[in-house]
């Protein structure tokens, strides 16, 4: 198969979540990266999606790099595993799923007016979105927008190990594909990251968001004399399936 890593990223991201973690995110100035493991969706990060399978040159590559200087082990290594490359293949795919296990995802969307982003990650609208500067991308060790396909397709770990862990972080089901996500990838690091809160630009509000959260974040945004982050509030229009922003 084929991989395009697309590195062209919007000028801001957009993360929803519900009023309790954004008055969390905002005081201690840290976002969450998740263990790929604990994503909701089993196909998402699966290992499945690299193919660790090596043929016969890509063996001898391997043995030899590991039997440096000893002409008789490479020969035998090499014969004993060209029968049976399984040594080989669980090798390199436990010790892939143990870097990716131990790595953090934070993710983020182009958009902020679907309303089901609204509805699954933002507290049924009661919640927020936060829009970031797209300088975030800067806590991350890799930054990509999510490919959403419709067929199951693995990559090549020996063919193209430039690629196969963008692949296998930054692949979706088609079926996510109102989510326009974005991924901010930290390898072999997960939980609370620190960030710059100038990174923030906005505060958005559900439709739905209770004016006493609405008052308690505006409060918090004042005693830490943020004047740089600017207020909206989601509305429902009256006459389409649409949001507009005032």
């Amino acid at each position: 198969m084929k991989l395009e890593i697309d590195e062209t990223l919007p000028d801001f991201f957009y993360k929803f979540t519900n009023v309790e973690r954004c008055i969390e995110m905002i005081k201690d100035s840290q976002l969450w990266f998740s263990s790929p493991q604990n994503f909701n969706d089993p196909f998402d990060c699966n290992i499945n999606l690299i193919d660790f399978q090596p043929n016969e040159a890509q063996i001898k590559m391997v043995i030899n790099d590991k039997f440096q200087g000893n002409r008789k082990a490479r020969r035998e290594e090499i014969q004993k595993n060209k029968r049976n490359a399984y040594r080989i293949r669980n090798q390199f795919a436990e010790q892939t799923e143990d870097v990716y296990k131990n790595s953090g995802v934070c993710c983020f969307s182009e958009k902020k007016d679907s309303i089901l982003l609204w509805s699954h990650y933002a507290d049924n609208h009661k919640g927020i979105c936060v829009k970031f500067k797209k300088d975030i991308e800067d806590i991350a060790t890799m930054t990509g927008k999510v490919q959403y396909r419709k067929k199951y397709e693995r990559a090549s770990f020996f063919d193209q190990s430039g690629v196969c862990v963008y692949h296998l972080v930054f692949t979706k089901s088609n079926e996510w594909k109102y989510e326009n996500e974005i991924r901010c990838l930290r390898m072999l690091d997960n939980g609370k990251t620190e960030f710059d809160i100038k990174h923030i630009t906005e505060i958005i509000f559900g439709c739905k968001t209770n004016k006493v959260d609405i008052q308690k974040i505006k409060k918090l945004i004042r005693n830490l004399k943020l004047e740089h982050i600017k207020f909206s509030q989601a509305k429902q229009t009256k006459s389409s399936f649409k949001l507009k922003f005032e």
